[in-house]
């Protein structure tokens, strides 16, 4: 039992010390390779010259298996025709990002 008790000790220690600012840092990380996944092997000639992504939204919870969602919009078509967005959760006691949602939007002019 007292084994159980020190491993939840470390276990909630090693939660409370992901800040804010690493799991944003994490996120910028990852959004950065997916782009580079969505760019990687299309036509050069189609994509902008430099593609971007831009965090629409972010949210923290308290008390929930995921304590923040974010939401993300991927540019990387000269037309502008349509974006990707992409929702991301982290699960905390992972301290991972977690894609949860892929869809292609057409972009209304």
């Amino acid at each position: 039992m007292r084994f159980l008790v020190i491993i939840f000790m470390l276990m909630t220690a090693s939660c409370s010390n992901y800040s804010h600012a690493q799991a944003e840092k994490d996120l910028n990380l990852l959004l950065v390779d997916d782009l580079r996944v969505i760019t990687e092997g299309l036509d050069s000639s189609l994509l902008l010259d430099k593609p971007y992504f831009t965090i629409r939204e972010i949210t923290w919870f308290e008390k929930s298996k995921y304590s923040c969602n974010s939401v993300v919009d991927f540019y990387f078509l000269k037309d502008k025709c349509f974006r990707i967005e992409r929702k991301y959760r982290l699960v905390l006691d992972m301290q991972k990002w977690d894609r949860y949602h892929n869809e292609y939007k057409i972009i209304q002019n």
